[in-house]
């Protein structure tokens, strides 16, 4: 009788792991047909693509008609037809993915995501996910569309002209922005290295920000309040910003207990009576009205907690968990352009100004990323420029060097210029001698003394890596806009006073005003630095891209250049990304 009953416990248990395995999916698949290959697919019908097989199709959905599709596979839709009263439903796996752009502006559909490949860059539909979305690069809901996140999403800006609700983690890398007819109701997690705007009209149809309970988010950049828009804080949600602008809204307060405002940075505008809606308004110590509130949230898996005083051994007002520099009071945050640390955008310079000579743009290729280093107050004590020379197509020996528009005393100190002599003056900052009111930094007084000529501009040479070097200016608390901007130039075979910027950037007080409306510069029109033909000499890619080999001009290998250049950059703005001829390229 032990022995039976031994084996039918193991039976039971057995049974019990079947029955668990074969509940773990969390949809049901009872009753649908199997798809694979290449097939148009209509409703009403039930498909799944499983796991390891693949389908290519459109698809077609009536009026009243209801198509299902699950996705455990592969799937490239190719077209659909969605009429209004349709209802296409699409459940991606954990093994699934689809070119969701074929259909996302789409209205009568709904998209259910546990899978980690999802890319969408809009949202006509519904859209629910239980796994990982990226963004392409950006996320925006469309009107009546909604965004329902669960798992985890990750995007560099996201906007909502009608619903999102969150109840698992945002990463937004850029904007967060909530117009008109929006509303984001959260529920978890939002964190935000960009701005947060809301700009909603409940007039409208927009409920604006909506916290729930516990709920936390964080902006790390500029908090902004438009006109007419209303926000909604339940017990214990946590809104933590650098900066506030208000500009007049509406503010609900928690219905029992109360809720947070915390900032780091400045205010602008009016600030509502926070505390008579029960909402503490916080600064970064932790303190409202100059002392500390005696007010607690626990930690949770959504929210951080608080505590009555912050964690800020440096003294500098930012508590550690948003201070890149917990132990210096004199930094707290690095801003990078690119915005993404360790990518590059490119600087292109052609020598023969002002003549437009062989215009193949690569007498000198440099890849760029610049990093300010910004204290509490939000001003920039730093400014680090990364540069790594990618070609030498000139038998020049050109200098490099970038100028700002800020006063020459703002420049503390320059570090890691490369000069191969004395021939720069220098000041005892180390910046250029000449006016008081530029800062010149020669970064390489003479690139072919310093790395060579003529390399990485032919395929029967061996490449040249060249080691990136790292400028460091050193400022005296300067304003973020003032250094925003910097101006890189070349200079030609050791003539100062030749210099070669971008179009439209104004010359250094060294630079020679005789060159200026010679052969095919045409600057004296009020454009600095553009030929006859509206093309510049100097020019700054958002990217990193290659350049034109030796002797061949710039437009064969990138031809929409020359109607971007002539449009004056109206049209064709992606032009080094579209319509490449390779076999020009290095």
């Amino acid at each position: 009788m032990k022995q039976l009953k031994k084996y039918t416990l193991l039976l039971l248990f057995n049974l019990a792991v079947i029955c668990a395995f074969s509940q773990s999916k969390p949809y049901d698949t009872t009753g649908y047909e199997e798809l694979t290959g290449t097939k148009d697919i209509s409703g009403n019908a039930k498909y799944i693509i499983p796991s390891g097989k693949s389908w290519s199709g459109g698809i077609s959905v009536g009026n009243n008609q209801k198509l299902s599709l699950i996705i455990e596979g592969s799937a490239t839709v190719s077209w659909v037809d969605l009429k209004k009263s349709s209802n296409l439903e699409v459940i991606i796996g954990t093994t699934g993915s689809v070119n969701f752009d074929t259909f996302q502006d789409e209205s009568s559909y709904t998209l259910i995501n546990y899978s980690s490949t999802l890319t969408i860059s809009r949202v006509g539909g519904t859209v629910i996910n239980h796994g990982t979305v990226t963004g392409n690069p950006n996320i925006h809901v469309n009107t009546d569309a909604v965004l329902e996140n669960y798992g985890t999403m990750n995007t560099v800006d996201l906007t909502t002209d009608n619903q999102i609700k969150n109840y698992g983690t945002m990463n937004v890398s850029g904007q967060l922005s909530v117009y008109e007819t929006g509303t984001l109701e959260n529920s978890c997690k939002i964190i935000v290295k960009g701005n947060f705007i809301n700009g909603n009209d409940p007039k409208k149809g927009g409920n604006g920000l909506i916290m729930k309970e516990s709920a936390y988010l964080e902006i790390q950049g500029r908090t902004s309040f438009y006109d007419k828009s209303s926000m909604t804080f339940e017990q214990d949600a946590f809104l933590k910003t650098k900066d506030i602008w208000t500009y007049g809204h509406t503010v609900t307060g928690p219905a029992t207990g109360y809720a947070l405002i915390q900032y780091f940075g400045t205010l602008t505008g009016t600030m509502p009576k926070f505390f008579e809606k029960k909402i503490y308004f916080v600064d970064s110590k932790g303190y409202q009205d100059g002392a500390p509130i005696s007010y607690s949230i626990a930690a949770s898996d959504c929210n951080p907690g608080f505590g009555a005083v912050s964690d800020d051994p440096d003294g500098d007002g930012i508590p550690n968990n948003l201070d890149e520099f917990p132990n210096d009071p004199s930094r707290a945050f690095i801003a990078y352009y690119p915005a993404d640390p360790g990518t590059w955008n490119t600087y292109f310079f052609e020598d023969l100004w002002p003549n437009l000579g062989d215009y193949d743009f690569n007498d000198l290729v440099i890849k760029y990323q610049y990093e300010y280093y910004l204290n509490a107050e939000n001003e920039v004590v730093d400014l680090v420029a990364h540069f790594q020379v990618r070609a030498a197509g000139a038998s020049y020996a050109n200098g490099f060097g970038f100028k700002l528009d800020i006063p020459n005393a703002s420049v503390l100190n320059v570090t890691g210029y490369v000069h191969s002599d004395t021939s720069i003056a220098l000041n005892a900052n180390k910046t250029e001698k000449g006016s008081s009111d530029e800062a010149v930094i020669i970064v390489y007084n003479n690139l072919r003394a310093s790395l060579g000529s003529m390399f990485n501009v032919r395929h029967d040479q061996p490449e040249v890596v060249i080691t990136p070097i790292a400028v460091r200016v050193y400022l005296d608390k300067v304003k973020q806009s003032d250094v925003s901007t910097v101006n890189p130039f070349i200079f030609v075979d050791q003539d100062r006073g030749r210099e070669v910027h971008l179009m439209g950037y104004a010359p250094t007080s060294k630079a020679n005003p005789d060159y200026f409306g010679k052969e095919d510069d045409d600057s004296n029109s009020g454009v600095y630095y553009r030929s006859k033909q509206r093309y510049p000499w100097g020019l700054d890619v958002p990217s990193d891209v290659r350049h034109l080999l030796e002797k061949i001009d710039f437009t064969t290998g990138y031809p929409d250049f020359v109607k971007w250049a002539e449009s004056g950059g109206t049209l064709h703005q992606d032009w080094y990304r579209t319509n490449l001829y390779t076999p020009a390229l290095y």
